[in-house]
């Protein structure tokens, strides 16, 4: 993978969110890709075109299945991440609750652990 290579993994995403999304992610020079359910049980790292990384986890757990939208993001530097993250609200996107970015903790991960841990999160900070 091209180190200044930006991608944005989309999943679940609902149609009309879509285009605006690819928009932001134009303006930001960004890939979009459409995750597939095929995709949830690929690690993130090999999603993410990560040189070395398997398609497939070593890890016991594979997750629960994908049932919000979730967005990952893989090459975006904080500051590029906070632009981003600006624009899609400046486009008056509705919120999507779960996101998160790959980091050298999760590459190993599936889409669903990580979905997993985000709902988790989310849940606790619900409370």
């Amino acid at each position: 993978m091209n180190k200044n290579t930006k991608i944005v993994m989309a999943f679940e995403i609902k149609p009309e969110k879509e285009q605006l999304i690819k928009n932001c992610c134009a303006s930001m020079d960004a890939d979009y890709r459409r995750m597939l359910p095929s995709d949830h049980k690929k690690t993130l790292g090999s999603l993410a075109g990560i040189t070395g990384i398997p398609a497939k986890t070593t890890a016991g757990s594979m997750g629960e299945k994908i049932e919000q939208e979730m967005l990952v993001f893989s090459g975006f530097d904080s500051e590029e991440l906070e632009a981003f993250l600006d624009l899609y609200r400046m486009q008056g996107i509705e919120k999507i609750d779960y996101k998160a970015t790959v980091t050298m903790y999760n590459i190993f991960w599936t889409p669903e652990m990580l979905y997993q841990e985000l709902k988790k999160e989310h849940a606790a900070m619900g409370k």
